[in-house]
C-alpha cells in the first residue's frame, strides 16, 4: 500500500514539474561559445539548443541564431545579450546590450523590445542596438522603466503600401 501512495505521488509530482516546465520556444546557433541561462555551451558537436522563456542568452566572439518556433529570427551580434520572457503574454525578446538583427515571420506575433521599448512596430526585418553604456540601471532584471537612449534603426521600405497596391 506504501509503495502504490508513493508511486501515485511520484507521478503527480512528476506532472506538476512537466506542466510547469517552460516549453521550447525555438532554438539558438553559434559557430561560438555562448552563455545560455548563465552557463557556457560549447557547441562542439551540437548544431542547436532550445531556448524558453526566460532564458538569459549571451554572445562574446561569434553572433547567434535564434530562430523561433513561427519561422521569425532574431541574430544577436557579438558581445550582446537578451532575454526572452513570456509571461502569460505574447513571446517577446529583449535586447539588454549590443546589436541584433530582426526577421519576422509573416504573421509573428513576437515583440522585441531595446530595453524597454518596443521596437520593430511595422516593420518585417531590422536592425537592434543598445550599448551598455545606454542601458537603464535595472534593465537586466527588466524593472519596465523607460530606456530612452535605445537606438533602434529600420531598413526603408522596399514595398509600397498595401493601399497603394489595391487593383
Amino acid at each position: 500500500m506504501r509503495g502504490q501512495s508513493f508511486a501515485c505521488l511520484s507521478v503527480a509530482l512528476l506532472l506538476v514539474c512537466a506542466v510547469q516546465a517552460a516549453q521550447p520556444v525555438g532554438a539558438i546557433t553559434s559557430s561560438e561559445p555562448f552563455l545560455l541561462r548563465g552557463a557556457r555551451v560549447a557547441v562542439a558537436g551540437v548544431p542547436s539548443w532550445p531556448v524558453a522563456p526566460g532564458d538569459d542568452i549571451a554572445t562574446a566572439t561569434s553572433p547567434a541564431v535564434i530562430s523561433f518556433r513561427d519561422g521569425s529570427r532574431v541574430t544577436l551580434g557579438r558581445n550582446s545579450k537578451a532575454k526572452i520572457e513570456s509571461d502569460g503574454h505574447p513571446l517577446l525578446l529583449r535586447l539588454l546590450e549590443g546589436t541584433g538583427a530582426y526577421v519576422f515571420a509573416s504573421g509573428s506575433a513576437l515583440q522585441l523590445f531595446v530595453g524597454n521599448k518596443r521596437a520593430g512596430l511595422g516593420t518585417t526585418r531590422g536592425t537592434l542596438s543598445l550599448a551598455a553604456s545606454q542601458a537603464a540601471p535595472n534593465a537586466l532584471r527588466g524593472s519596465g522603466q523607460d530606456s530612452s537612449l535605445a537606438a533602434v534603426r529600420r531598413p526603408p521600405p522596399t514595398l509600397p503600401p498595401i493601399s497603394q497596391c489595391r487593383n
